[in-house]
């Protein structure tokens, strides 16, 4: 029979992996900075500590999802070699040239600083510069940091051919064999802790364990050691893949799951007690390849693997401003079917809600203007307008404000959690309502409860990053008979706004006060620096297919 494996087909379920994994990775890196801040601000460091500690598993996902869309490969090494690490060493090159470079343009040219204990602008000199130019061909550097992952993409994709030649005449029996003793090494961090506490000194000096020693780095559990055990994981879930009920998948992996969690988070938090500072101790808990982190992935592996969602084009696409499709579809439940109609009663409430809404906040920027300055020390809108309430009413006016506050939100809560649920569960029938709308809910619950500052700090350049996009794209879709006419015009304007957005999004999330070109756009003061380059987009798109459709005809 044709192994099934070579039929490399397109998988729902992996296109949302892959988005779950990319927003996992940049939340991690959101983290970075709360992290940074060790004991110089310990409220911060615990915010990112536990965090960041939720979203370890963004990396082993993307490893599993190569083991499941590679494994085992279906041509020779060569062709292997040339199709995938040929696509790698390219842009591997660039940005090991390119990033330097930028950053020492930013530095020196634009006059930035930055807050990160491990960079001195000192530093940065010609001389550096040009050692960071070439020194790439040993290993990555400060500068070129997230290159880390295609150094060790490419130590895959050379063993791959030869591990996949092993899967295809690998038992079940021989696949769980590998993945015990694979599991045996993810304690090695623990081990290589662990033995100095018990008297252990090291050979010579070096405190490898098993046979590593000065001249020999390949221990006992090399071999089966690290990330080709995710791949052979992953292999062994869709080749055998788990048939347990809902129930059981729920009461095995979500207590797994938060098991590892507390590991990771709890143990970053003592290591940094006992180790202060020495992120070469505190990266233990943390690694990718060790027991807590396997602990966290494999129930994300499983669950969404269980969801077996169908292959679609916007999963595929991440056209994903799914809150205006979920307020559409409960109109259209309410019995608005046609599309004039929905049109007309989504105009209408949002014109209403929108002046409603108008006149709540020019009151609010009355009360900001007004007891802002006597507030210096005030984080948040909240903090200022509890006060004024206080100031104005007493403790009634307290309760008040309490009170507005839970009303609204509560029943924002409500229609949002109900919305997200029937959506979701008409999209995944497998998981029922009740299920998706207790997940939304407790996601929503533990999410607040780390403070309104911690969310603004999170969500803020967030939004800032999706906002312009959004408005792009809700315009387009306003004008799109229009668009469609001219359909390059979409990727265009869309591209060009995002790049915007999200380099000035990543500037005032982590290097406040920073110049960027962009700054000199117009509009820039308003916050509004995308217009111009959404118009040059919207120039080239409609340049592109004229082209495209001369070329046709």
């Amino acid at each position: 029979m044709k192994d099934s494996f070579s039929r490399r087909e397109h998988i729902g379920w992996v296109d949302l992996l892959r988005v779950l994994a990319c927003f996992l990775v940049v939340f991690s890196h959101c983290c970075d900075p709360f992290v940074g801040q060790l004991d110089a601000d310990r409220g911060a460091f615990l915010t990112g500590a536990f965090a960041g500690s939720l979203v370890r598993c963004s990396v082993p996902l993307f490893v599993m999802m190569t083991g499941v869309l590679l494994l085992p490969v279906g041509e020779g090494m060569g062709a292997f070699y040339r199709r995938r690490i040929g696509r790698i060493v390219p842009p591997l090159l660039f940005w090991s040239l390119a990033l330097p470079l930028l950053f020492f343009a930013y530095l020196h040219t634009f006059g930035a600083a930055t807050q990160s204990p491990t960079v001195d602008p000192a530093s940065y000199t010609v001389r550096q510069l040009v050692v960071r130019l070439y020194t790439f061909v040993f290993n990555f550097n400060y500068d070129t940091t997230p290159l880390w992952y295609l150094y060790m993409l490419v130590g895959l994709y050379l063993v791959m051919p030869v591990l996949g030649a092993w899967l295809r005449q690998a038992s079940q029996r021989d696949l769980q064999l590998f993945l015990a003793v694979w599991g045996a090494a993810l304690l090695l961090p623990y081990v290589e802790v662990a033995a100095p506490l018990l008297g252990y000194a090291g050979n010579g000096g070096n405190m490898g364990l098993w046979g590593v020693c000065d001249w020999n780095a390949y221990g006992t559990f090399y071999y089966f050691s690290g990330f080709v055990g995710y791949l052979v994981l992953a292999y062994y879930l869709v080749r055998y893949p788990l048939r347990w009920s809902w129930r059981r998948t729920l009461g095995v992996m979500a207590p797994l799951f938060a098991v590892g969690y507390l590991i990771t988070a709890l143990g970053f938090v003592a290591t940094q007690n006992r180790f202060p500072g020495n992120f070469a101790y505190l990266e233990i808990v943390w690694y990718f390849c060790g027991i807590n982190v396997f602990m966290m992935t494999l129930p994300v592996f499983v669950v969404v693997q269980k969801l077996a969602v169908a292959a679609r084009p916007w999963l595929s696409r991440l056209a994903s401003l799914t809150f205006g499709i979920i307020i559409a579809t409960n109109i259209r439940e309410l019995g608005v079917t046609d599309d004039a109609g929905l049109t007309r009663e989504v105009s209408r409430a949002g014109v209403f809600a929108g002046l409603l809404m108008g006149l709540i906040y020019c009151g609010l920027a009355v009360v900001g203007l007004n007891v802002a300055p006597a507030m210096p020390d005030a984080t948040n809108g909240a903090a200022i307008l509890t006060a004024s309430a206080t100031l104005h009413f007493g403790s009634m006016g307290t309760v008040v404000v309490a009170a507005i506050f839970l009303l609204a939100c509560l029943n924002v809560c409500i229609g949002l959690i109900s919305c997200c649920g029937t959506y979701f569960a008409e999209a995944f029938p497998r998981v029922p309502y009740r299920m998706w709308a207790l997940g939304f809910a407790v996601f929503s619950c533990a999410v607040s409860n780390v403070g309104l500052d911690a969310i603004l700090a999170f969500s803020v350049p967030l939004l800032n990053a999706l906002y312009p996009v959004a408005i792009v794209i809700v315009l387009m879709g306003m004008m799109h008979k229009g668009c469609d006419l001219v359909p390059r015009v979409w990727p265009w304007v869309v591209g060009f706004t995002g790049v915007v957005s999200v380099a000035t999004a990543l500037r005032d999330a982590f290097f406040a006060g920073a110049w960027l070109p962009f700054d000199a756009m117009p509009f820039a003061g308003l916050g509004m620096n995308w217009v111009v380059p959404a118009l040059v987009g919207m120039v080239i798109g409609v340049a592109v297919s004229g082209i495209r459709s001369s070329a046709v005809e």
